[in-house]
């Protein structure tokens, strides 16, 4: 849980930051949570093609392909009627979760250079 609060920080913190939504889908595809995590994909995907080549590592191809799978995967096991076991909390829940202490003072920093 601490891991997803800390994603969940950092993409508060900047919504733009593509790597955080990258990680924060992987977090979600470790804890087989596979609609959470195309949710986080497809937000970086989106984001990366606004970076425009400013030299960072493009990880679209890579991002769409994970999309891909997962798709795949959430239309294969729709058929079946399986449900779906969630470890952690939905990405629309997490948003609602407290942030830890360390986290949230980071947050206020960050803000006050704005």
């Amino acid at each position: 849980m601490d891991a997803l609060q800390a994603y969940i920080c950092a993409v508060q913190i900047d919504s733009q930051h593509s790597a955080a939504w990258t990680n924060l889908g992987i977090l979600y595809e470790q804890n087989l949570q596979p609609a959470d995590a195309m949710v986080c994909y497809k937000k970086a995907v989106e984001l990366s093609r606004n970076l425009d080549g400013e030299g960072y590592y493009d990880p679209i191809a890579k991002l769409q392909a994970r999309i891909k799978a997962i798709s795949r995967q959430l239309n294969s096991k729709s058929g079946t009627g399986a449900a779906q076991h969630s470890s952690l909390p939905q990405i629309q829940e997490a948003w609602r979760l407290p942030i830890p202490a360390q986290l949230t003072s980071k947050k206020e920093k960050s803000t006050d250079c704005d």
